[in-house]
């Protein structure tokens, strides 16, 4: 930090605190804009300019000090490695993920820095292709907003400002900047009409901007034709007015081009002007004072509500090596990896390993090779398919780990303890399937090691394959043809073969799911630095799995409707159909669906009950409320209370996760199915609980494109209990009346 200009800021704040009979940080945003005002309106225009130029400083300001990473510190040495952002949200877990980011949010704050750039919330999952799908938090509107909005307050509770990422319709990662050139024609626009813009990709941040997040980081791409660090529209018209969003938005990396733009149209701090430059634009017309003062408000309000004083901030320069790891993270980060697997497929019972004899363990998967523990950082180039080693995360923003446990390391550990089990390994996607010709005679005869040796002499096989992604460069494709005849020789041998896959995003199963010996498979993501043990934890039963899928696997590629845009148009014609959406609309079966997932048990669902909780008769169709934290006030009503009964019927505890899908009314236009609730619920054998959905205006809501507001349709509204997007349990309706 800028120690030097400590004393006059503890000294500003105390005196603010003081003023106000409250301390900072103030934790509510009309407190926290009064002192900023207080602080900031005697300030020159050159000194309000200052603070939005990167470590500008001002009378009574220090700047803050952000850094990058979605799982962890970037770069960061003494760190921890933490869980992929669509993969804990397989989870569907949110006090799981509020602590995740809140104890991700104590090691950043302990290496001196206070603000997270994280977490992410886009893409959203327009294309399964979009390589940094990894980072978000899974292909549904709805369920990525109530996990990204639990997790920025996670991050906040630390006194942190947390940084959402990425703003709006970042959905591919090709020619989402254009390198080595200034021409803006040649970034991809994501082109898309008013209500894809509402309904989908807007959906997520108002959860943010609803749970007080503190800052915004705009897009590379262009939006409807504007770079979105340039887009008055998104910024100014739809993120600050619309929504309510009280903090302030700084730029992706090369974005913008046009640095006046992006001031007069929202972007508020790092434009990349130099403050000489920021202010000729002010004195030749082209940036007003009154833009000046709303970047330096922002600025000094969010930190005022949200921040410590400084100096209870260590200096990031005197941390660069110290380990801020907790001593229970590690054992955390194992227990979130567990939860976030999803059980596929689970033939006669194959899972859990019961006092296995002998294992066959197959794949680069499956250890740490090549190099490691994560991959290197590069945002430009194509790196692969796969990763050549024990994939734990995607790359990009520089994923930390301070090391990696493989599942052979997990699986060592566990033989060493004496559990009875021998194994062999390979440790190759493309290794000799047969046994060559024997050399020698009698006892010095040889084969040589082969897949068919190892997989025939084993009592289970575990095929450990990958997908991977990066920042900077989108997946060439879904599932990769040696991993796939990996899969399918060793099963060839083997009767009981269990396939781990680590994946950034979607991998496509059907070249082996139905091969007569893969009797289990386990969707495992990118589960951090205690990948190996959580997958033994799973594969032994010391975990019941509980996670469901995120988005949609289906039988081919060719069944998703989202591509990745060639330079650089890219219209948004399917407009809301992405996802389980799509594969409804266009009557398509997946290979499984959206919020599948297995158990080890078996649960019941039962007592779907519907109670209006005020009049659905006469409601105003419109949300006209003033404008708070995420929009109009009465969007957030409640107008439903939905309650379900949840029964586990077997005699193993576990957790279930009840899904609730809406479908509107014939003139709402709407996708088939909509989810609008889950609660997950841990459940001993033979227990019942039940399970609550509050259903809101918005949740009842299309947005209007005529009238530019969120609106209900009267109808008749479906209500679907199930166990995913496809397996419904319970059905039920109610009819809403509207008046305008």
């Amino acid at each position: 930090m800028h120690s030097n200009l400590l004393p006059g800021l503890t000294s500003a704040a105390t005196l603010l605190g003081l003023a106000q009979g409250q301390s900072q940080p103030y934790h509510d945003w009309a407190k926290a804009y009064e002192a900023a005002e207080a602080l900031v309106s005697p300030w020159t225009t050159e000194q309000q300019a200052n603070i939005s130029v990167r470590y500008g400083t001002a009378p009574g300001f220090v700047p803050f000090e952000p850094s990058d990473g979605p799982t962890g510190v970037s770069g960061g040495q003494g760190v921890s490695g933490w869980v992929g952002g669509q993969t804990i949200a397989s989870s569907w877990n949110r006090t799981l993920l509020a602590d995740h980011y809140g104890r991700m949010a104590v090691e950043f704050r302990e290496k001196g820095y206070n603000m997270l750039l994280g977490p992410s919330t886009g893409p959203l999952g327009r294309s399964p292709l979009g390589s940094k799908l990894w980072e978000g938090l899974g292909s549904d509107p709805y369920l990525n907003g109530k996990l990204f909005g639990v997790s920025v307050a996670a991050i906040q509770e630390q006194n942190m400002i947390s940084c959402g990422k990425h703003y709006l319709a970042n959905e591919q990662e090709t020619n989402r900047t254009s390198y080595g050139s200034d021409d803006p024609a040649m970034r991809t626009s994501s082109n898309l009409d008013d209500r894809t813009l509402h309904e989908l990709y807007l959906w997520p941040w108002i959860d943010g901007v609803a749970n007080g997040m503190g800052s915004v980081m705009c897009v590379m791409n262009r939006v409807n034709g504007i770079i979105g660090c340039e887009n008055d529209h998104i910024m100014n018209g739809v993120l600050k007015n619309e929504t309510g969003f009280k903090g302030f938005i700084v730029p992706d990396v090369t974005a913008p081009l046009d640095k006046t733009a992006g001031l007069n149209g929202g972007l508020d701090w790092n434009s990349g002007y130099s403050l000489s430059q920021l202010m000729a634009a002010v004195n030749n017309g082209s940036i007003s004072e009154s833009v000046v003062n709303d970047h330096a408000l922002r600025i000094v309000a969010t930190q005022l509500n949200l921040l410590l004083p400084p100096e209870e901030y260590a200096s990031t320069d005197e941390t660069t090596d110290l380990n801020v790891r907790d001593a229970g993270s590690k054992d955390f980060i194992r227990r979130a990896g567990s939860e976030a697997i999803v059980l596929l497929k689970n033939k006669n019972g194959t899972l859990p390993l019961k006092s296995p004899k002998s294992l066959g363990i197959f794949g680069k998967d499956a250890a740490n090779l090549a190099t490691g523990p994560t991959p290197q950082s590069d945002f430009s180039n194509f790196a692969g398919d796969t990763y050549d080693g024990h994939l734990i995360t995607g790359g990009g923003s520089y994923s930390p780990a301070p090391y990696v446990v493989s599942p052979l390391d997990a699986l060592t550990a566990r033989a060493a303890e004496g559990q009875g089990f021998g194994y062999k390994y390979i440790l190759s996607d493309n290794w000799t399937v047969t046994p060559p010709e024997s050399t020698g005679e009698g006892f010095f005869q040889t084969s040589g090691v082969s897949v068919s040796e190892y997989a025939s002499e084993s009592e289970h096989c575990l095929v450990f394959i990958n997908a991977f992604g990066k920042e900077g460069s989108d997946r060439r494709t879904l599932a990769d043809e040696t991993g796939d005849k990996l899969v399918n020789d060793v099963a060839d041998y083997c009767s009981s073969t269990i396939v781990v896959m680590n994946n950034a995003g979607v991998r496509l199963v059907d070249a082996w799911i139905d091969h007569e010996n893969v009797t289990a498979v386990l969707n495992a993501g990118a589960l951090g630095q205690e990948s190996g043990h959580a997958i033994a934890d799973v594969l032994f039963g010391d975990v019941n799995p509980s996670a469901k899928l995120v988005y949609t696997i289906a039988k081919s590629e060719d069944d998703y409707n989202g591509q990745i845009c060639a330079c650089c148009e890219c219209d948004y014609t399917e407009g809301l159909y992405i996802d389980y959406r799509h594969f409804d609309q266009a009557e398509i079966e997946p290979r499984f669906e959206f919020g599948f997932g297995l158990s080890y048990t078996t649960f019941s669902h039962s007592n779907l009950t519907i109670t209006p909780t005020t009049d659905t008769t006469t409601l105003a169709a419109y949300a006209t409320g003033n404008v708070t934290e995420g929009g109009p006030s009465d969007l957030f009503d409640q107008i439903l209370t939905i309650t379900a009964s949840v029964s586990n019927t077997d005699d193993i505890a576990g957790a279930e996760i009840a899904q609730l899908y809406l479908s509107f009314p014939d003139a709402a236009k709407a996708p088939i199915r909509q989810l609008r609730g889950f609660e997950k619920v841990y459940l001993e054998p033979g227990v019942t609980k039940t399970v609550t959905f509050p259903i809101q205006r918005r949740d009842l809501s299309i947005w209007d494109e005529e009238e530019q507001g969120w609106k209900i349709v009267g109808g008749d509204y479906g209500v679907l209990l199930g166990k995913s997007s496809r397996d419904f349990t319970a059905e039920g309706s109610i009819e809403i009346s509207t008046f305008r």
